[in-house]
């Protein structure tokens, strides 16, 4: 069925509204008229959700809100005291109208802040900004286009990295960081020296939830199993069966099960060479949940490390951290944990998200906090998300929804079962709910592009967090609001969270004391120990009893703080007996006084009051943010390091104020590839002068015959190592057909007339001129290349030449080197 446009779609909705035309005979494009329509279908729907959302479609109606109206819902009747309470009010008896909003918390000159959220105003994904073309390989997956020139580069430096390698990619939310893996999976890593996609990628996941929205987005069939989480034990037995069958394709975890019942599989692929790399999905949570109430995202490091012992040198697993935020304190923590044996690169496509319109409400008591937030909610477009820090604040807030009559909602918190979190998560993808109020987890990675409104009833602890959660909202590149409502009382709590993640020197010298004195801490030989996490802090009154969850947790962040001074490294797991208890870490001594005082000051201090400072900063920007002086884009740029993001404007008081002083969105920039393409292989090299071998082919040649010899010279080719492409001027159509039916191969493409405005990786590459294109040959070749040239192409600065007469280099034709290189 057709979607129809914005006029026609909201002339069709009226119809429907006024009982004329049934809502199940046509769909909308436009998402909030979309999700109006599906709702009058909903018996589930109030009438104070439909009113909410038909306030939101009159506000993004054609023309603008001003005069816009709408008939009575009629299939669904919605009384009055339904529409008043959601600002409606009805003229000439049939028809409603949105009266305006104007709450105390905006300047009175500004536009209504529902308003500019329900229109959606395209922000960055608009007409005149398309990505770049896909390269052939990509199209392959079903993407014409890529999302932005940072996605094509993460693309490009994934399938790059090195065997071994570890690449973090810091990509900002929205643009497809999953068709980084999805790519892996396909095609493998162009650095091998043949076509070689076998193995198993694994994706480590923060969420279950995750897990399946991954999993329903890459699977080919219902019945195939991709997501190894639940507590299915049949899901869960047909994974490990594939595993050890060593089959082919993605699989999706969380961290305690790849460091717990899937480590013995993945060891076994590491050993086969099948397994083709680890990838580590919102990768910043390493550091903010891996100290913290999750430790095995750290253990994650040693497991890693036990891969690339065991796996064959030129099939070592790559590491691909994935992240749409990393501030400066994160990158280093991935770097102590994930970098080993060789560095760390980062490829940074981040940029301010310009999506965001941001408003601040003053500060309050928590009576008038919950009328804030109550009235925003009968105004703001749907679907929308109502963040707070406590689970008990959650269910609160939830039981109020109810009290106020609206049913198309959810809660989302810790204490949610899985089912009910799978449940909730589906739904909010369906479009079948409007409201969720969460904790910090919901919408972790959950690629639901249209959320319009993401509230806070509470003080993050952290404007890294805020700005994640803020980030849930205008996914599709379109505005969306963020409104804070803050209370003294939040600033307390936000202050305590801040504070409780950082032990101090002495606390934490006892605390490995304890695990590494422990009984059931033993020694492997060499400097590596099986220690104990689980374990009291000490044998005092006070700590004896202390070994539950919360003191695990606590061991987990002293062994990372050890890491970062560097006086040990997590290396892997050991294998236990089948009854044995206990959670354990393999680490490796690389300093002998790691049990001195003296050691601890001089080395553990100066890094646990980094970590202090840094977290203390990252609250002051959140408490900068709450007194609305500063531009939330400069904050954002404070955090995340001006040289690592691209500046932006995000839309706050300040600016919409004074428009003059707003800053106009950059053009985005293609990150260079930390990565070079693979070397010129034999026999290719042994055919090259001073690193270049010119080609000549027939430019009239067409046909399939053609298409076919071409594709074949271009797959020799890259057996050979080539796998850059660029054009100068327009290629014949015979290689489009050649380059179409070789979309398996991961071909990198560029076009333009010199190799730093193509943007591609730097190495080896396929040079193709087209005719008339004034190409020159280069007196200095930096890089080894082969050039393929019409027959007879004309030198440009010598009317009446060939290009080729005075040329002294390799050349040869398209059918001769074909037969050169398969042989």
């Amino acid at each position: 069925m057709t979607k129809l446009d914005h006029v026609d779609g909201f002339a069709a909705l009226c119809e429907a509204l006024s009982g004329a035309r049934d809502p199940a005979s046509f769909k909308l494009k436009d998402p909030g008229g979309e999700r109006m329509r599906r709702a009058l279908k909903d018996p589930e729907a109030s009438e104070l959700d439909l009113a909410i959302l038909l306030r939101q479609v009159l506000l993004a109606a054609p023309g603008g809100p001003v005069d816009a109206s709408a008939p009575l819902p009629l299939p669904r009747p919605v009384g009055a005291t339904a529409l008043a309470a959601a600002g409606l009010k009805t003229v000439h008896g049939q028809r409603v109208r949105a009266r305006a909003w104007r709450p105390p918390w905006i300047f009175q000159t500004e536009f209504e802040p529902d308003a500019v959220a329900a229109q959606a105003a395209d922000r960055r994904f608009g007409i005149g900004d398309l990505g770049p073309q896909a390269d052939p390989f990509v199209r392959s997956l079903g993407h014409d286009r890529y999302r932005s020139v940072g996605q094509r580069a993460a693309v490009r430096a994934a399938l790059l990295t090195p065997a071994g390698r570890s690449l973090v990619i810091d990509l900002p939310t929205g643009e497809g960081k999953s068709l980084v893996f999805r790519a892996i999976d396909r095609f493998g890593f162009a650095t091998s020296p043949r076509l070689d996609a076998q193995g198993v990628t694994l994706v480590v996941v923060p969420t279950v939830a995750l897990a399946y929205d991954h999993e329903n987005a890459c699977r080919t069939g219902e019945d195939e199993y991709l997501a190894y989480v639940g507590t299915d034990a049949d899901r869960r037995a047909r994974i490990l069966e594939r595993l050890a069958a060593q089959q082919s394709g993605l699989v999706f975890t969380a961290p305690e099960a790849a460091v717990g019942s899937l480590r013995p599989s993945l060891i076994a692929l590491a050993r086969a060479g099948r397994l083709k790399a680890l990838v580590l999905d919102e990768a910043h949570l390493v550091d903010a949940w891996g100290t913290g109430f999750r430790p095995e995202f750290q253990s994650l490091s040693g497991l890693r490390l036990e891969l690339l012992e065991q796996a064959p040198v030129d099939a070592a697993p790559r590491t691909i951290l994935l992240s749409a935020t990393l501030t400066p304190e994160t990158l280093d923590t991935l770097e102590v944990l994930f970098a080993a044996p060789e560095p760390l690169e980062l490829l940074s496509a981040a940029q301010v998200r310009p999506e965001p319109v941001y408003y601040v409400a003053p500060s309050s008591d928590e009576p008038t906090r919950h009328r804030t937030i109550e009235e925003a909610l009968l105004r703001i477009p749907r679907p929308a998300i109502l963040y707070v820090t406590k689970v008990a604040d959650a269910v609160q807030w939830a039981m109020r929804f109810r009290d106020l009559g609206f049913r198309r909602f959810a809660a989302f918190h810790g204490d949610t079962p899985d089912e009910e979190r799978i449940k909730t998560l589906q739904a909010w993808r369906d479009g079948r709910l409007d409201l969720v109020v969460a904790t910090s987890a919901f919408g972790l990675g959950i690629d639901y592009p249209h959320v319009r409104s993401v509230l806070h009833a509470c003080v993050p602890e952290t404007f890294d967090r805020f700005y994640q959660e803020v980030g849930r909202g205008g996914r599709d590149g379109r505005t969306c609001l963020s409104l804070i409502a803050p209370t003294s009382a939040d600033i307390r709590v936000a202050r305590g969270l801040n504070r409780e993640r950082v032990i101090t020197t002495g606390r934490g010298l006892q605390r490995w004391s304890a695990m590494f004195h422990h009984p059931d801490s033993q020694h492997l030989g060499g400097h590596r120990l099986r220690i104990r996490l689980d374990v009291a802090p000490g044998p005092d009154e006070d700590d004896i009893d202390l070994i539950g969850e919360r003191s695990l947790q606590w061991n987990a962040r002293v062994l990372t703080l050890m890491a970062r001074a560097g006086l040990l490294r997590m290396v892997g797991g050991v294998a236990q007996e089948e009854d044995a208890s206990g959670v354990f870490e393999t680490v490796e001594i690389l300093d002998t006084g790691h049990l001195e005082p003296s050691v601890w000051t001089s080395r553990v201090e100066p890094v646990r009051a980094d970590i202090a400072a840094a977290r203390s900063r990252n609250l002051a920007l959140m408490l900068r943010h709450l007194k609305a002086s500063d531009c939330p884009s400069v904050l954002v740029e404070t955090l995340y390091r001006a040289d690592r993001i691209l500046a932006g404007c995000s839309t706050c008081g300040l600016c919409r104020s004074n428009p003059a002083i707003a800053r106009p969105q950059p053009l985005r920039t293609e990150p260079a590839s930390p990565w070079a393409a693979p070397p010129v292989n034999p026999p290719l090299a042994d055919l090259m002068t001073r690193g270049e071998l010119v080609v000549t082919y027939a430019a009239e040649a067409s046909g399939g015959f053609a298409a076919r010899r071409t594709a074949a010279a271009l797959a020799a080719l890259w057996a050979c190592g080539l796998r850059l492409l660029r054009f100068i001027g327009v290629p014949p159509l015979v290689f489009g057909r050649a380059l179409a039916d070789l979309a398996e191969l991961p071909i990198m493409i560029g076009q333009a007339p010199t190799r730093a405005a193509s943007r591609l990786p730097s190495g080896p590459e396929i040079v193709l001129v087209g005719q008339n294109a004034g190409f020159r040959l280069a007196t200095d070749v930096r890089q080894p290349r082969v050039v393929l040239l019409p027959q007879g192409y004309a030198d440009p600065d010598r009317p009446g030449e060939g290009l080729l007469e005075r040329y002294n280099g390799s050349t040869m034709s398209l059918e001769a080197l074909l037969g050169r290189l398969s042989t």
